[in-house]
């Protein structure tokens, strides 16, 4: 009867493991490509992910332009204009969906709508009175070999803040993408963004699932033997 009683405490030993196996890493995208123009005014873009697990990795590419008036048009290259606009003024942050907010470039502190938004330094992650004059096309990725700023230009840079922040949340939900300019007559144009995320998801094991099997056979076996002793 001895063997009986450590059979089905095997069971229930592998029904509260049956969470433990392998980790594999997913990965997990949202794009958005709802154009917007920005003149000392604000916006959001909402990214949706729709699968979950532990985040290990956040990377976000933005595709945007800062033109002198007027602003840059869909389908656009380059600035309408080839005039001095004032990089400083642009920003962008990134709220996951547990709220945790991480800001990728920060306006200049003399602007109410930085400071509005937190999103602030003493000059701004851009330079102003750049003649940048194209559209960029921006990676914020952790593991870049170069801080964002102070030249508005396109490639793979680390943001203000650092993307491990969201690490270990859920993904599952809406990330919020803010962005703006935060003074008159030079806009911002947005064109889309996309988020990449990996996860690691644990999966039991195949030995597990029969492990998990094998005692439930055995705990029903003994509870049976029992009613009818």
């Amino acid at each position: 009867m001895e063997w009986k009683r450590s059979f089905a405490a095997l069971g229930l030993g592998a029904a509260l493991t049956l969470a433990a196996g392998t980790s594999h890493a997913a990965s997990l995208t949202a794009t958005d490509a709802t154009f917007g123009i920005f003149d000392q005014s604000r916006g959001a873009r909402t990214l949706t992910i729709t699968g979950g697990g532990s985040i290990t990795d956040v990377n976000i590419r933005i595709d945007f332009a800062k033109c002198d008036d007027p602003a840059a048009q869909p389908g656009d290259a380059t600035c309408p204009s080839n005039d001095e606009e004032f990089s400083g003024e642009t920003f962008f942050y990134l709220i996951s969906p547990t709220g945790t907010r991480v800001d990728l470039v920060y306006t200049y502190d003399a602007s109410q709508e930085g400071i509005e938004q937190g999103s602030m330094t003493s000059t701004g992650t851009y330079a102003s009175n750049q003649n940048v004059g194209v559209r960029i096309q921006v990676l914020f990725d952790d593991a870049a070999g170069a801080g964002v700023g102070p030249v508005m230009t396109t490639g793979s840079f680390r943001p203000e803040e650092l993307l491990a922040a969201f690490n270990s949340e859920n993904p599952l939900g809406n990330w919020i993408l803010g962005m703006g300019d935060s003074d008159a007559l030079d806009p911002l144009s947005y064109f889309s963004a996309q988020l990449d995320i990996t996860t690691l998801e644990e999966v039991p094991e195949p030995s597990t699932w029969l492990l998990l099997a094998t005692g439930l056979v055995g705990l029903l076996g003994y509870g049976w033997r029992r009613r009818v002793a």
